[in-house]
């Protein structure tokens, strides 16, 4: 301003900016403002901002500046530069020179910035769809010193800049990170990211999908045929940007960033960042398989599941499967799904249980066990629990142990899915706690617990409520023959089908004069 008035040889002089389109709006340039207004600056606006860069200034300086309403189309013609994400791509904008990015936009931006000719430049990226964008738009004259970001859908953090060469080379230089630059979040304009590629597959979990997987996008979505609406818009600034997202509660569809898989090994928790805050949609029911084999209390724990879940529709039962392996094949193969809940006949579930439990598909596949109460010891635990299956998981189980459930991957689930009243009957009562204490005595021999040590005492110390006499005596059964067996895998076995305790039992009712009983 200071150089033109030196240089202007009349009252008033134009600044003009080249980018601007005078012969459009025919501007008269012999316009001269009144008398009291001619201590004014005068300002034109383009169709962005209200200091357009066409100016009519008095030689002696002014004292105030006179915005005016005509507006003056601003032009685009400023330099193009591409930034390649490694994405297969048609590009939406012809740009000038391309930049590789490699893991963050500051490095990439200050590269740009080194290698830019123009004052001014545009940064796209390989990622956006710039069919509709209007590169006409400028800052004010007062912003020049800023770098311009525009948003990628609905994230601030966009992959679309406007620079200042001069002044980016300055900033870039002495920040850490690009959050940190004088930056300016511009607010009415976005620009749309191309839809990023969709994964289906047929596994239990994502873990081993996204470990072999080649990627072909900075991120992308992997999901197991669950219908996705809201896919949220990633940063990609810096590495901390890039999470994991799971779109729901069990991760049925997942966002993720190409970074991350280096570091998967067993699990996506391997990778340090995980955005677990974030929900789209909400997964189905998991469904539902009630199993039974003659327990007295099998129809009245039926009819209750059936009253507490009749808003779900995959409630399923089967009876009298012969066999423990083939009854949870059984159940596996009608669930129709990669879990299932597993609901035994002795369960009568909770009324508060949370049915819209998932599984984490951001894990390896396992098995989840509840916790049930048990009215005669007092225990809270898996015994008797409900049991989310992993369906493969049980179909490659064997029955080589004694404990179906622990041959494969576990978890516990601290939530208790209903109390257990298996002591409905004597029989029922002592050949539950048999089984269990072969089972607790034989984990102990593998592994000092205090937990188990806790568990098999109050087996064998607490006899409450109805036939609570016959589970104590069961659990002394069990420790007996375990003694007897001296942990000879073959003969614990025997205990894995209900048949052969049920013979023990008739040798204990026989005993006990309670054979109708």
């Amino acid at each position: 301003m200071e150089q033109a008035q030196q240089l202007s040889h009349t009252r008033f002089f134009w600044i003009v900016n080249y980018l601007s389109d005078y012969d459009g709006v025919n501007f008269d340039f012999t316009w001269e403002p009144t008398p009291w207004e001619s201590y004014q600056r005068h300002v034109w606006p383009s169709q962005y901002q209200q200091d357009g860069g066409t100016h009519l200034v008095p030689k002696q300086g002014f004292i105030d500046t006179n915005y005016h309403a005509e507006v003056i189309v601003r032009k685009s013609s400023q330099e193009i530069i591409y930034i390649d994400h490694g994405n297969p791509e048609s590009p939406t904008v012809n740009y000038r020179k391309k930049v590789r990015y490699v893991d963050n936009y500051l490095d990439t931006l200050k590269r740009v910035a080194q290698a830019a000719e123009s004052e001014y430049v545009w940064i796209c990226s390989s990622i956006c769809n710039y069919g509709k964008f209007d590169f006409s738009w400028h800052p004010s004259p007062w912003q020049d010193n800023m770098l311009h970001v525009f948003a990628s859908d609905e994230q601030i953090q966009g992959d679309t800049f406007y620079m200042h060469v001069a002044s980016a080379r300055q900033q870039l230089g002495k920040v850490e990170i690009l959050d940190w630059c004088n930056l300016n979040y511009v607010a009415d304009k976005s620009v749309p990211r191309l839809p990023m590629p969709q994964n289906t597959h047929e596994q239990d979990t994502h873990v081993d999908v996204i470990k072999n997987h080649e990627f072909t996008w900075p991120m992308e979505l992997f999901t197991d045929d669950f219908f996705v609406m809201d896919v949220p818009t990633m940063s990609l600034w810096r590495n901390v940007y890039k999470a994991i997202i799971p779109m729901s509660r069990g991760a049925r569809s997942v966002v993720v960033p190409r970074e991350a898989q280096p570091s998967i090994k067993t699990q996506a928790y391997d990778y340090p960042f995980i955005m677990k805050d974030y929900s789209a949609g909400t997964d189905p029911i998991l469904p539902i398989v009630f199993v039974s084999n003659g327990e007295s209390c099998a129809e009245e724990n039926w009819d209750h599941l059936k009253q507490v879940t009749k808003e779900y529709h995959q409630v399923r039962r089967i009876d009298n499967v012969k066999g423990r392996v083939a009854s949870q094949r059984k159940a596996a193969s009608i669930a129709g799904r990669p879990w299932y809940f597993f609901v035994p006949a002795k369960l009568r579930v909770s009324e508060e249980f949370k049915w819209n439990w998932q599984p984490d598909r951001l894990q390896a596949a396992k098995h989840y066990v509840f916790h049930a109460e048990n009215p005669v010891t007092g225990l809270c635990y898996g015994h008797m629990a409900i049991v989310a299956y992993n369906q493969r998981l049980v179909l490659e189980t064997s029955g080589a142990g004694i404990d179906f459930t622990l041959e494969k991957p576990h978890a516990i689930v601290p939530m208790v899915s209903g109390t257990a009243t298996y002591n409905a009957d004597p029989q029922m009562a002592w050949r539950t706690a048999f089984r269990e204490a072969v089972k607790l005595k034989n984990y102990l021999s593998q592994t000092a617990d205090i937990e188990t040590e806790y568990r098999l005492e109050m087996w064998l110390e607490r006899s409450r409520g109805v036939n609570g006499h016959y589970s104590q005596l069961g659990a002394q059964a069990g420790v007996d023959y375990y003694n007897v067996c001296q942990g000879n895998l073959a003969k614990l076995q025997s205990t894995y089908e209900w048949e052969w305790v049920d013979q023990r039992w008739g040798e204990v009712s026989a005993h006990f004069n309670l054979k109708n009983v």
